[in-house]
């Protein structure tokens, strides 16, 4: 509390950009975790339609649905990502280190399995394996969400402690975009055709190389935010 006050009254007497002050460098890492968050989010919103490309029914997508359930379940399990953690790692870093390194372990393999699951080598959809896949990725930024929002409480200022649902807001919303319209917008070759000088009848992306990129950085920037972001100097521990 007395570190707090004091960070308080220090940003009084320099408030900086937006008024920000101190919290400026934090606000910023806050928005990148969630703009991180958003992407499997945007990227299971892409599935079912995927999905209705390949079939002409709303079953398999109907029972695909099952994979927003853990963000929609996530007050069952918030106590213990608030109560459970290890002393030698920190509140916080117990829990948002070891999760974004699992998002980014997931999406760097799941390339190797959802070319099958959609059916994409001749075979059926494998509608068990894709909701399986996304429901668990669904389930690690849902976790995360919760270590997110309990950092902001104890690392803002008094002053600044509305930022945190701007940040979650404005965040979600962009990655939520990169997943969902950025990645069908790179994966059709209509559009991709616009910037192109001859047409192709592929894409700039598929959803293997999709999620292979975003997998590399979860893993390179939660090590990032290792490195910089320890004591005081952002928050986050």
């Amino acid at each position: 509390k007395a570190q707090k006050k004091k960070k308080d009254m220090s940003d009084e007497k320099d408030l900086g950009f937006f008024g920000l002050g101190s919290d400026l460098f934090s606000v910023c890492i806050l928005m990148f975790l969630y703009v991180l968050q958003g992407v499997p989010l945007g990227l299971s919103s892409s599935i079912p339609i995927l999905i209705q490309q390949k079939v002409s029914g709303y079953s398999q997508q109907a029972a695909f649905s099952i994979v927003s359930y853990p963000f929609s379940c996530k007050l069952l399990w918030a106590p213990l990502v608030d109560c459970i953690y290890s002393e030698r790692l920190g509140r916080r870093k117990s829990w948002l280190v070891p999760l974004q390194y699992c998002i980014g372990g997931a999406m760097l393999y799941i390339p190797s399995v959802i070319g099958d699951a959609l059916g994409e080598n001749g075979g059926e959809i494998n509608i068990g394996v894709l909701a399986g896949w996304f429901c668990f990725l669904t389930f690690l930024a849902a976790t995360q969400d919760i270590a997110v929002d309990g950092w902001c409480l104890t690392m803002l200022s008094t002053r600044n402690i509305g930022w945190a649902s701007t940040c979650n807001t404005v965040g979600q919303t962009v990655g939520y975009f990169f997943g969902y319209l950025g990645f069908l917008a790179l994966e059709s070759p209509m559009f991709c055709n616009l910037f192109r000088s001859e047409e192709l009848d592929v894409g700039c992306v598929t959803m293997e190389s999709y999620l292979r990129f975003w997998g590399v950085v979860f893993v390179l920037t939660t090590t990032f935010c290792c490195d910089i972001c320890e004591g005081e100097r952002c928050g986050l521990f």
